[in-house]
């Protein structure tokens, strides 16, 4: 390391299923294992456009889950800096294997903590998260 890419945000997370993801209308009889990572940085140092490569192992597919940032940390009650739905579907194959590489146009600061949500079910509300994961420079 070190020289001039102080500006460069770059964070990780790992994926952990959420307490809606064995519980209530979401259990459904899927089981809830969750394991995945996500790795979000900036594109030449600017603070309103990233990539976002999300990997996951589940036992959940198949199926599409929407996923995107939320400031704070886990289970937090902030708004998405972007909407769900405006994001690429991950596409979780019977296996249980997904992966997306997707541009994501929002603000982020290195001051600030996010994380990452996944939503089953087309939802975008908190009862729909199944996996969540703490994103950490």
């Amino acid at each position: 390391g070190g020289g001039g890419g102080a500006a460069t945000f770059k964070r990780t997370g790992n994926f952990a299923a959420t307490s809606a993801a064995s519980s209530g209308l979401l259990a459904e009889a899927r089981p809830s294992r969750v394991d995945g990572t996500v790795t979000v940085r900036s594109e030449g140092g600017t603070d309103d456009q990233f990539t976002v490569v999300i990997e996951l192992n589940s036992q959940r597919g198949p199926e599409e889950l929407l996923w995107t940032i939320v400031p704070g940390g886990c289970g937090g009650a902030d708004l998405p800096l972007v909407s769900p739905r405006q994001n690429p579907r991950l596409n979780v194959q019977t296996s249980g294997a997904a992966r997306v590489t997707a541009e994501f146009r929002g603000t982020m600061t290195v001051d600030q903590t996010y994380h990452v949500n996944l939503y089953a079910n087309d939802g975008t509300s908190q009862t729909d998260v199944v996996a969540c994961a703490n994103l950490r420079s």
